[in-house]
């Protein structure tokens, strides 16, 4: 069991780490949601969406910042904060 145990907090530690940037693909290959986004890009400074979403991720998970990835997967964002849970 605590092989098990350590697999599972290993990954959801990752995916909690890359999880604004696993936001900003799920926009990227949703066609509503990148509709949207692009919407709200044209009305509003990208700089104020993008990190307008990264907060609000934040605070939907109840996460802490870890520090900043500089490369992405999302080509919507050049970098992201990384977390973990509080």
């Amino acid at each position: 069991m605590k092989d098990l145990d350590v697999f599972y907090h290993e990954v959801l530690e990752s995916f909690t780490a890359e999880i604004t940037d696993k936001v900003f693909l799920h926009i990227q290959h949703n066609p509503e949601f990148m509709k949207r986004y692009r919407a709200l890009v044209n009305e509003k400074p990208l700089n104020q969406v993008n990190s307008g979403l990264g907060k609000a991720v934040k605070a939907y998970f109840a996460l802490e910042n870890t520090g900043r990835e500089h490369v992405p997967q999302s080509i919507l964002i050049d970098s992201y904060e990384t977390h973990a849970k509080s």
